[in-house]
C-alpha cells in the first residue's frame, strides 16, 4: 500500500483531497496532512510516504522550498504540485526540482485521483495497483484511465493519451514534424473537452510532460525559448502556442546531441543539485567522469549556454524566487544563499541576466 502526505495552509483545501483520494481509489494510506512547510518537512522525514502532494504557496517554508530540501536529502519521494494561474512561474520552477505532477487550482476530485494515479504507476508496476471506481458518486477515474477518460460526476476531462505518446515519441526521434502531432493532440483536446479551463488543464500536463522530457534529455530551461509563461497566455491557444515553441526546441535540439550528451546530464543533474554550493569545472566534470576541456566544449552544444552562464542562470532565478517569497532580504543575504561569495558581484551578474537591477526587480514586485 503506498502512503500518500498531503500539504496545504487551507484546511479545506486538504479534507477536500483526502476525501477525493479515499473516495475513489484503493490501495492507498493517508498518513497524514500538513499545514506548512515546516511541519511537512518534518512528517516527510519520519514517515517517509511515497507520495506527497503539496501547495506552491504557504507561509513560511514554501511548497518549493519543501522540495529543494527534500532534494539536498535525497529523500524518496515522488511530488505532486497544486498552483493557480498565477503561480505558474512557481510551477516552472518545480519542474526543474523533478517533481512529478501538476495540479491547477481549482481542481476537480478526479483530477487528484488520475494524478496519484499517475504518480504511483512510476513507483511500482500497474499490475499491482488496485484502484477501482466508485460509480455510487460519478467517480470512475481509474478505470477509464486507459481510453483517457477521467471523470467527475457530470464534468468530465478527456486527456488524449494516445496523442500525447504520438507527439513524445515524434520529438524524440525527429520521424514526423513536431507541428503535425501537436495540431492532432489539440484538436482532440478541444473537441473533447468543453470548457477553456479543462482544455487548458490538458494543455499543462503535456507542458509538463515535455519539460520531463526536455530534462531527460539534457537541455537547459533557461534556454528554452518557451519555458517563460506569462498572463497574456492563460487561453487555449496561447498555451498551444508555447507547446508548439517547446516541441520544435526539444526536436531541434535533439537533432544536434552528440554521443557525450550523456555525460553533460549527469553534469547538469550535479549542478541543479548543488549551484547553491562553489562549484568549479573541474568538480563538477569529475562528477560526470568526463574531461573538463571535453565538458566545456560539449555543455553549450547540448545545454544552448555555457557551463558558467548555466550555473549563474540557476542562481539568479532561484535569488528572484527567494526575493518574491522573502522581500526584506538584504543583498549580501541573498548573495551567500544562492552561492555568490560578493554581494557586489551577485549584482552584476544579476543585472546581466535579467536586465535589470536588483532593486529595480524588488520594485517591480511591490
Amino acid at each position: 500500500m503506498l502512503k500518500i502526505l498531503v500539504v496545504d495552509d487551507e484546511k479545506q483545501a486538504r479534507d477536500n483531497m483526502i476525501h477525493c483520494i479515499n473516495v475513489a481509489t484503493n490501495g492507498f494510506e493517508i498518513i497524514g496532512a500538513a499545514a506548512d512547510g515546516s511541519e511537512a518537512l518534518e512528517m516527510i522525514r519520519q514517515t517517509q510516504p511515497d507520495i506527497v502532494l503539496i501547495d506552491i504557496q504557504m507561509p513560511g517554508i514554501s511548497g518549493l522550498d519543501v522540495i529543494a530540501e527534500a532534494r539536498k536529502e535525497d529523500l524518496p519521494v515522488t511530488f505532486i504540485i497544486i498552483s493557480s494561474y498565477s503561480e505558474f512561474s512557481f510551477a516552472q520552477e518545480a519542474i526543474r526540482l523533478g517533481v512529478f505532477e501538476y495540479l491547477l487550482k481549482p481542481f476537480m476530485p478526479a483530477d487528484v485521483c488520475a494524478a496519484v494515479y499517475k504518480a504511483a504507476k512510476r513507483i511500482v508496476p500497474p499490475a499491482i495497483l488496485p484502484f477501482c471506481a466508485n460509480e455510487d458518486d460519478g467517480t470512475s477515474a481509474m478505470s477509464h484511465l486507459h481510453v483517457g477518460k477521467i471523470r467527475h460526476s457530470r464534468k468530465e476531462l478527456v486527456y488524449p493519451f494516445e496523442s500525447e505518446r504520438a507527439i513524445i515519441d515524434a520529438v524524440q526521434s525527429g520521424t514526423a514534424p513536431a507541428q503535425s502531432v501537436l495540431s492532432a493532440f489539440y484538436s482532440a483536446v478541444v473537441r473533447n473537452n468543453a470548457t477553456q479551463s479543462s482544455q487548458i488543464n490538458c494543455l499543462i500536463i503535456l507542458y509538463v510532460e515535455l519539460h520531463h522530457l526536455a530534462i531527460k534529455c539534457g537541455i537547459a530551461f533557461a534556454s528554452l525559448s518557451s519555458g517563460s509563461v506569462t498572463a497574456d497566455t492563460y487561453s487555449v491557444q496561447g498555451f498551444y502556442e508555447i507547446l508548439l515553441d517547446l516541441c520544435t526546441e526539444i526536436q531541434s535540439r535533439l537533432t544536434r546531441q552528440s554521443p557525450g550528451s550523456a555525460s553533460v546530464v549527469r553534469a547538469m543533474d550535479f549542478i541543479q543539485e548543488h549551484f547553491t554550493e562553489e562549484l568549479s569545472l573541474e568538480y563538477v566534470s569529475s562528477q560526470a567522469y568526463i574531461s573538463p576541456a571535453y565538458l566545456s566544449g560539449l555543455f553549450k552544444q547540448v545545454a544552448g549556454v555555457s557551463f558558467t552562464d548555466y550555473v549563474h542562470i540557476l542562481r539568479i532565478e532561484y535569488a528572484k524566487k527567494l526575493i518574491q517569497e522573502q522581500p526584506h532580504l538584504k543583498n549580501y543575504e541573498l548573495s551567500d544563499m544562492v552561492g555568490y561569495s560578493s554581494d557586489k558581484y551577485f549584482s552584476q551578474i544579476f543585472k546581466k541576466f535579467s536586465g535589470i537591477t536588483v532593486c529595480q526587480y524588488r520594485s517591480q514586485l511591490r
